[in-house]
């Protein structure tokens, strides 16, 4: 009885999101596990990661046609989203620039 209140306490530290795209930019369309403080610069670094990509290209994203603004957490509670099911986040190319070194102006 003890351990189902517990395991009811416990927060979601994680969430399953697929990512897809209309750019060239495409990854495998598989899920991703990825951490609830996850912000747009941290998928930015995901697909960078996933595509190998030599020079870091910053992306923004989209979840119902709402730009990812706070965490990814953030979002989910703010949309009533499911932190057990695959949540789709769909990315265009950033509207900002990269300054140099790599780092996101804006």
């Amino acid at each position: 009885m003890e351990e189902d209140i517990a395991a009811t306490t416990v927060s979601v530290k994680n969430v399953k999101v697929m990512l897809s795209t209309q750019t060239q930019y495409k990854i495998p369309p598989q899920p991703y596990m990825i951490p609830v403080s996850f912000r747009r610069f941290h998928l930015s670094q995901l697909i960078n990661q996933v595509l190998a990509l030599p020079n870091a290209v910053p992306f923004d994203f989209l979840f119902n046609g709402d730009m990812l603004r706070t965490s990814v957490g953030e979002m989910c509670d703010e949309k009533a989203l499911s932190a057990v099911r695959v949540n789709v986040f769909l990315w265009p190319a950033s509207v900002l620039n990269m300054a140099p070194g790599g780092n996101y102006s804006n």
